[in-house]
């Protein structure tokens, strides 16, 4: 990391600040073109190393004096470090902060860590003595939480070495931006990337659907939905927000939720070729505390309506009216009832069970007559609750049903052997 400098995404030494942080980078979509929140705020110091004490006192300034050491053959000394705890944000991109030293020592190396990773080191030959001169910004990536933050002094020689005023650079990305996914009052950024088994690969687009925890994303067609993914409040359970992800898919997804209100951010992957496992994550993450905007679930409860989605689709089919989808549940606790379906396009939609604002299974029926003389049935869960599903051809009076047992995370169906009633 450079003397003195103050780098934004848009400097050239940008990319050699973040030489060691390039999946921040990318993954927060650090452009010139595209608004960023970056701001600059002190680091917190901590009573303790001790999780349950807050951190939130100043950061005093880490100070370390070297006595005068005579070698004959100029042997490196025991290096001597001083350190405290601190806490570094979840949206924590760089640290800059301010090295004082006595003396221009070129023997004297000084080196500040945090825990036992080195973020930045050098001789004190370049510094003039008595004055105040910046560090950074220099990368932090991966180095969020609590972490004993260390001057550490090598060498020969003697000086006295101040470091302080430590500021970390937060990044965070509106969630407004490219192909993403805009959940749970738009806090939570949902972006997807796809690879055939050919190579072909690509960004998801998103597809909302009148809730606001939930929303779709497809690949290859805009009427042939992909993923569902829905975000959760959580807090009141484990202080954590959930993640639930199902997929009518088979290719290589890399699926990615940011919450844009510190940063934090989590990566599922699914590899090529298998069906796309259903993700139901209740540890996601732990960013519990930030100022949240109310879930569509607390407004449809608080107004009385339905959303728009569902608003006049009592009795909706897939594929102009041709396929019957319903569906029957029971709790563990034997609470039982029937999925309403909604349409979202004419191949795709999904069913609600407790709320209409809570997404609960994805389905589509898909025309492969012109590859295997069959009408396809794929369906995804974002439910553990047990599930019958039925899905009826009204033409041929043909039908097929699956079902998931209690206590299991809906297992994706990707049948591709559903009805033999082309055309």
């Amino acid at each position: 990391a450079g003397i003195g400098s103050s780098l934004s995404p848009c400097d050239d030494g940008w990319n050699i600040a973040l030489a060691k942080a390039e999946p921040a980078r990318d993954a927060f979509v650090a452009k010139c073109d595209l608004p960023l929140d970056i701001d600059f705020e002190p680091m917190s110091g901590c009573v303790s190393s001790a999780g349950s004490t807050p951190c939130q006192v100043p950061l005093g300034e880490l100070v370390l004096e070297t006595d005068d050491v005579a070698t004959a053959d100029d042997a490196i000394v025991l290096p001597k470090a001083t350190s405290t705890t601190v806490e570094v944000p979840i949206s924590a991109r760089n640290v800059v902060f301010d090295l004082v030293t006595s003396k221009a020592v070129a023997s004297l190396w000084a080196v500040v860590l945090l825990d036992r990773t080195p973020i930045w080191s050098g001789p004190l030959g370049s510094f003039t003595p008595g004055h105040a001169t910046e560090i950074g910004p220099v990368p932090v990536e991966g180095l969020a939480g609590r972490r004993q933050l260390s001057l550490l002094l090598s060498g020969t020689g003697s000086a006295t070495v101040q470091v302080g005023n430590f500021r970390v650079q937060t990044i965070r990305p509106p969630c407004e931006t490219g192909d993403a996914l805009c959940v749970t009052g738009h806090r939570f950024r949902v972006e997807a990337d796809w690879t055939t088994p050919d190579g072909h690969s690509g960004h998801a687009t998103p597809r909302y659907v009148g809730t606001d925890a939930s929303g779709f994303m497809w690949f290859f067609d805009a009427a042939n939905l992909e993923l569902i993914v829905k975000v959760l409040d959580g807090c009141g359970v484990n202080n954590r927000y959930w993640v639930f992800a199902a997929g009518l898919t088979n290719v290589s997804v890399r699926l990615t939720v940011i919450d844009t209100a510190t940063g934090a951010r989590k990566v599922y992957d699914n590899p090529q070729g298998s069906p796309f496992a259903p993700i139901q994550d209740a540890d996601a993450l732990a960013t519990c505390g930030h100022a949240a905007a109310a879930t569509a679930s607390d407004a449809t409860l608080a107004n009385g309506t339905l959303p728009t989605a569902v608003a006049g689709a009592e009795f909706p089919k897939l594929r102009q009216g041709r396929f019957d989808v319903t569906a029957t549940w029971r709790t563990a606790a034997g609470a039982t009832g029937v999925g309403h379906l909604v349409s979202v396009t004419d191949d795709s939609g999904y069913l609600w069970f407790f709320n209409p604002a809570n997404i609960e299974v994805a389905i589509k029926v898909l025309d492969g007559c012109g590859l295997n003389q069959r009408f396809w049935v794929f369906a995804a869960g974002l439910t553990d609750v047990e599930v019958d599903l039925t899905v009826r051809d009204r033409r041929s009076g043909a039908t097929k049903s699956y079902h998931n047992p209690a206590g299991q995370p809906f297992l994706p169906i990707q049948d591709t052997d559903a009805f033999a009633s082309c055309p």
